[in-house]
């Protein structure tokens, strides 16, 4: 019963990859963040968010940009811990480069694979270390 469970779910992801136009196999490559506690990619980051995505995500990353009152969806606050902790830096770039959900741009053909991680890693210095 569970490799049938364990099937369904395969033939289920195989076919949202391939109706979602992703290329898993591209993006698995950059699954890992190629740029961990980076200083530098950080510094870069934070001025591409300030232009990018402070309008809705505000300076400060808590969601609340000029913007954020004309979306239909609130715009991640990227200070809260409980959501941050719970998202890898995989998640993030794959928002960047796709969007979220006609809500938020997507950046792809916009930046490069680097400045995509290089917003991650400023994103994840927007959240407290300690609870």
């Amino acid at each position: 019963m569970r490799a049938w469970l364990l099937i369904l779910v395969a033939a289920l992801v195989g076919l949202l990859l391939l109706l979602g136009g992703c290329d898993w196999a591209s993006f698995s490559k950059r699954a890992a963040n190629p740029y961990p506690g980076d200083l530098a990619s950080a510094a870069r980051g934070q001025a591409l968010f300030f232009e990018l995505c402070a309008p809705c995500h505000g300076l400060q990353g808590k969601g609340d940009g000029p913007l954020a009152a004309t979306l239909k969806a609130p715009p991640t606050d990227f200070t809260d811990r409980s959501y941050m902790v719970t998202r890898g830096d995989p998640d993030f770039f794959w928002g960047i480069l796709r969007g979220r959900g006609g809500i938020m741009p997507p950046f792809q053909g916009r930046l490069s694979e680097a400045e995509m991680w290089d917003l991650v890693n400023y994103v994840r210095t927007l959240y407290p270390a300690s609870p």
